[in-house]
């Protein structure tokens, strides 16, 4: 079974395993929505140490870093327990090299990482591009960040603009684009996307032989395809592994990710969700290839992707 950790950084647990850290899953149930890990470090001749990795419902990573004594845990105070042990020092300099900032209290040492959103937060959760089903599938859980009472599953916000970043990273360097969609309330996203970033745009039916038959007066020889639903997209879906064409999905708790090369853990069936999905890609494409250089030199506002009902 994969463990599921609060903060996925392949590099910081390198380097802690390297120092010596040990990571020990937690069976504790999370408190307020904070889930956490734990690493133990075995020393000889004075008390462990543990180190406490925090994810909040804000996406704010911290990281606690704790002696341990009998009965109790003790904070490690920056001038004496740190100067201790000469393995935090290189620990505190591989930490901010990923990003973390150190904040130094009375009594302890901390480290913490502000996630930088490509959006506000209340603006993220306004568009409802967090809000999943009550159907849950597997593959899916990785991205689930809780479950609400009401049994609906919340996507996490941290991992859902992540993807965006990554695909649009890709999407800046690649050529022949093809974005694919049956769903009525996306058909506004794809066209706008589709105009700004000079990508193909099937709008509708997506007719057999698009992607596999030369012969078709329609076809077109993408490089990598775009869809906003697998599960009504699968016409294009199985088209594109057929052709070997990489393949970027929107994916809600619903949907199976079997043949999806980047999932882009979203609500794709707000009309306001996807807008703001392809929206924050056109921006961030633009920015990627270098036609804007900043938020601000992009034009276009979300309503401009949403549309209206009659569309």
């Amino acid at each position: 079974m994969q463990v599921r950790k609060a903060f996925q950084n392949p590099v910081l647990e390198k380097e802690l395993s390297k120092l010596g850290f040990i990571y020990r899953k937690t069976d504790r149930t999370p408190q307020n929505n904070c889930h956490e890990d734990n690493y133990h470090f075995p020393s000889i001749g004075r008390p462990p140490l543990s180190l406490v990795i925090t994810r909040t419902p804000s996406e704010l990573v911290i990281v606690d870093l704790y002696e341990n004594r009998i009965g109790s845990q003790k904070h490690i105070d920056g001038k004496s327990g740190l100067n201790q042990l000469n393995v935090p020092y290189y620990l505190q300099r591989k930490l901010q090299e990923l990003g973390f900032k150190t904040l130094k209290t009375f009594s302890d040492i901390r480290y913490f990482m502000p996630t930088k959103l490509l959006m506000p937060q209340e603006e993220y959760l306004a568009s409802g591009i967090h809000i999943g089903m009550k159907q849950k599938t597997d593959q899916m859980k990785d991205f689930i960040y809780k479950i609400r009472e009401d049994g609906l599953a919340v996507l996490n916000l941290g991992k859902i603009d992540e993807r965006i970043k990554t695909a649009a990273k890709y999407l800046a360097r690649t050529e022949k684009i093809m974005i694919v969609t049956r769903k009525s309330i996306a058909f506004s996203s794809i066209k706008k996307f589709g105009e700004i970033i000079n990508a193909n745009v099937v709008a509708g039916r997506f007719m057999p032989g698009t992607l596999t038959n030369p012969a078709y007066k329609h076809f077109f020889e993408a490089k990598v395809l775009m869809v906003v639903d697998p599960l009504t997209d699968i016409q294009a879906l199985k088209e594109a592994v057929k052709a070997r064409v990489p393949v970027i999905a929107i994916c809600d708790t619903f949907n199976e990710i079997k043949d999806i090369d980047l999932i882009i853990p979203s609500n794709n069936k707000g009309r306001k969700s996807v807008a703001t999905i392809f929206w924050l890609l056109a921006r961030e494409i633009l920015k990627e290839r270098g036609t804007i250089k900043s938020d601000t030199d992009f034009k276009y506002e979300i309503k401009d992707f949403e549309g209206s009902e009659s569309d």
